[in-house]
């Protein structure tokens, strides 16, 4: 993710500073590089892009590795797993007085 502001590369989990508001439900956050306010939102439309792509790679890739391990216990692991990695991409900043 980008900060809007500053494009700095901001990790999923480097954390993002909680700024404080009088309303307990904001969920404003404040860039670590350059501490303007930013708010996290989903790309609805890539993530139902990328989940039959995720849903083909799972069936025709990953499951049959899965299975040639051994390991077929893990086969919910691994569909949840591909789901997580089908939302995260879609994660993405934007100001948030714009917002």
């Amino acid at each position: 993710m980008k900060c809007p502001h500053c494009n700095n590369s901001v990790g999923w989990f480097k954390g993002l500073k909680r700024i404080k508001t009088g309303d307990s439900k904001a969920k404003i956050l404040a860039c670590p590089a350059c501490g303007e306010a930013v708010q996290r939102h989903f790309n609805w439309k890539l993530f139902f892009v990328l989940m039959p792509v995720m849903a083909i790679l799972l069936l025709f890739v990953v499951r049959p590795t899965v299975e040639a391990t051994g390991l077929s216990y893990l086969i919910g692991v691994d569909s949840g797993l591909m789901g997580v990695l089908a939302m995260l991409p879609c994660y993405y900043l934007k100001d948030a007085v714009a917002a």
